[in-house]
């Protein structure tokens, strides 16, 4: 079978089981009705500074000196866009910001996908780490079916550093093949780029402001409902949200995501349709404000333009 058709079955099936759950439990979304409208626009002006931040992220790694140089306004447009892209069809958006930033600035799509692996090589790893130190010192015991989640954020952690070391070493080899000659030069330039200590540092600053908002977002939206958690739990969906950014099953990985955070909200003490509800909200405000973003800033013009 097609793997894009393939990719639309999964899809309609997952959505199908979560609007079945959640018309077979409706009345555990009466909770609903304690969010405040003065929380949900505090959620919604949170998200408008990470994506700011996300956004200097990428400008500042993208950015290259022997590029034109980019304009700020014009490469927001695109980064909202592939954002919002990615939420109808995964992967969508980094091929349309790879082909702006092609035609726009000159930057080469090997360039683009070496910039996209050093992001998400030092933004997961980051994260990881950080919030392993987190649940190492507000709860080292919590468990999630059956296994320690400081077991697991640190295996995590294991596993993106021993990466790091393959690129390292896999960049010596000497290779006749093209396909790797290729995916050699690549980690090359890769590794180069993570030792740009100037920029890896500004990466991580940023990192450190946008994973903060997003806890705060997740916090802000828990708070209104009335629910009382523990600040760990919080980091958890925050560890959940980043990680869904790197791979995407579904459009948004809907249905994937509420699943997975009503298995933990059940295991942890929330509720199963309370963890459901709380990543509903939050794509909710992240889908929106995509939305309103990108028709305020002329996005689907670009969409026009690109495709003439």
């Amino acid at each position: 079978m097609n793997i894009k058709y393939l990719r639309y079955s999964v899809t309609i099936i997952i959505i199908a089981t979560l609007i079945y759950y959640i018309i077979l439990n409706h009345s555990d979304f009466n909770i609903l009705i304690n969010l405040e409208t003065g929380e949900i626009i505090v959620s919604y002006l949170l998200y408008f500074c990470f994506l700011i931040v996300s956004c200097t992220q990428n400008f500042i790694i993208y950015n290259d000196k022997d590029l034109d140089k980019f304009e700020k306004v014009t490469f927001f447009k695109i980064f909202l866009l592939s954002r919002f892209l990615t939420k109808l069809i995964p992967q969508s958006g980094n091929i349309f910001m790879a082909r702006e930033l092609k035609d726009k600035f000159g930057l080469k799509y090997t360039n683009f996908i070496e910039r996209i692996l050093s992001l998400y090589l030092i933004d997961l790893i980051f994260v990881i780490t950080l919030s392993s130190i987190i649940l190492l010192v507000l709860d080292p015991d919590m468990i999630i079916g059956g296994y320690n989640v400081s077991t697991i954020v640190l295996t995590l952690l294991i596993l993106g550093f021993s990466l790091l070391v393959i690129l390292y070493n896999f960049r010596k080899f000497r290779v006749d093949n093209l396909i790797l000659a290729n995916i050699s030069e690549m980690t090359t330039n890769v590794v180069k780029i993570l030792k740009n200590y100037r920029l890896f540092f500004e990466i991580l600053i940023l990192g450190a402001f946008s994973f903060i908002i997003v806890n705060v977002i997740y916090a802000t939206i828990i708070s209104g409902l009335n629910m009382q958690v523990h600040i760990a739990i919080v980091v958890i969906f925050t560890i959940l949200f980043r990680l869904s950014h790197i791979i995407n099953v579904t459009p948004g990985n809907i249905g994937i995501n509420e699943f997975i955070f009503a298995y933990i909200g059940d295991h942890l003490n929330i509720g199963f349709s309370n963890g459901m509800l709380i990543c509903m909200i939050y794509r909710f405000i992240v889908f929106s404000s995509l939305v309103v973003y990108g028709i305020t800033l002329g996005g689907f013009s670009l969409i026009k333009k690109g495709g003439k």
